[in-house]
């Protein structure tokens, strides 16, 4: 009797240690599979928050009127909001800024475009605005249709406040799933925006040179040539890079380079950069960055800046920061 209780035990035993094993195999290949983020090389580590119900305080900075976007809105000085929290610190901080700012609001999954209204308002009344639906971290999520069904959605709910509408974000990075799929969801994203004559943007993940680890497939212009439909090739009105310099430190891009030969592809395109960031790093790291690219000057033509700094709301709000006196120092010279 005791050898097969023994023999019994010992199998249950096992049998946890296999259950164990399995499961840590799953979650190691969740975050470090071939399409995880990881995977990539480095991982852009932009932070996901819990969606934050609007916020319904009535004591806010005062608002200077918005000349309102007629035609070609010029030169972009770009941040992101990703967190609509704490909104009025948040609009302080852009208000005080020496240039009319134009501000991606990333609006987060299983939020409807009313939740963002009171704050989409705000926003609007004092900057030019980059709607971003779906960000790249939560393209796998999303069906052809669902995409579809999601820009619908924002640009009838919000769309006579949004200036640009960001149709795929990061379009080209491995963590984004089936490039078919992606190449279909941007499409049907971008049908949406044209059919409503508002402005169309596409963000690139920007992993050219031997130092940015990719999969042959979604190296940056193979991807390109073989996803991006001709009619967007066409009919953008914004093509924009984005760039995380701690995926690939040991090149130092051609930038002219780099837009002349993006310029050729989307030949009526306005071309800049839609996010800029770096994921942990230093005060003086961060501050080389900001004042790299908001003051960086590029020959080509349609060279319009954006830069987008991904990080603003965690590292420029409020306006006290160290890092806004940066931008604000790097955007008035």
């Amino acid at each position: 009797m005791k050898k097969e209780i023994g023999g019994k035990m010992r199998l249950k035993v096992l049998l946890i240690i296999l259950g164990v094993v399995v499961i840590a195999f799953g979650i190691v290949f969740y975050f470090y599979g071939p399409y995880s983020e990881a995977a990539r090389g480095g991982i852009k580590g932009k932070p996901k928050k819990t969606p934050t119900p609007t916020q319904t305080s009535t004591s806010s900075p005062s608002l200077q009127p918005s000349s309102g976007p007629t035609g070609d809105l010029g030169i972009l000085y770009g941040v992101t909001v990703d967190d609509v929290s704490g909104i009025n610190q948040t609009i302080e901080a852009i208000n005080r800024l020496p240039q009319k700012m134009t501000v991606r609001i990333v609006f987060d999954r299983g939020m409807s475009p009313s939740d963002y209204q009171s704050d989409v308002d705000k926003i609007d009344a004092i900057a030019f605005t980059m709607g971003e639906p779906v960000d790249s971290s939560d393209m796998r999520r999303y069906s052809v249709d669902q995409y579809r069904s999601r820009f619908d959605e924002y640009v009838k709910g919000l769309g006579d406040k949004i200036d640009i509408w960001e149709v795929g974000n990061e379009v080209n990075g491995e963590w984004l799933g089936s490039s078919s799929d992606t190449s279909a969801k941007i499409s049907a994203g971008y049908d949406v925006v044209k059919a409503a004559g508002k402005k169309s943007a596409l963000t690139l993940h920007f992993n050219e040179g031997e130092d940015c680890p990719t999969y042959p497939e979604f190296e940056m212009y193979s991807w390109i040539n073989t996803y991006v439909p001709d009619k967007m090739k066409q009919g953008l009105d914004y093509v924009f890079f984005s760039y995380y310099p701690e995926n690939c430190p040991e090149i130092s891009p051609d930038w002219n380079a780099e837009f002349n030969k993006t310029g050729q592809i989307f030949s009526n395109s306005k071309l800049g950069y839609g996010e800029i960031g770096i994921n942990g790093g230093t005060d003086a790291q961060k501050a080389a960055l900001v004042n790299e690219f908001y003051k960086k000057q590029i020959s080509h033509a349609r060279y319009v800046k954006g830069v987008f700094w991904w990080y603003f709301k965690e590292e420029m709000v409020p306006y006290t920061n160290y890092l806004w006196g940066v931008l604000n120092t790097a955007i008035n010279t």
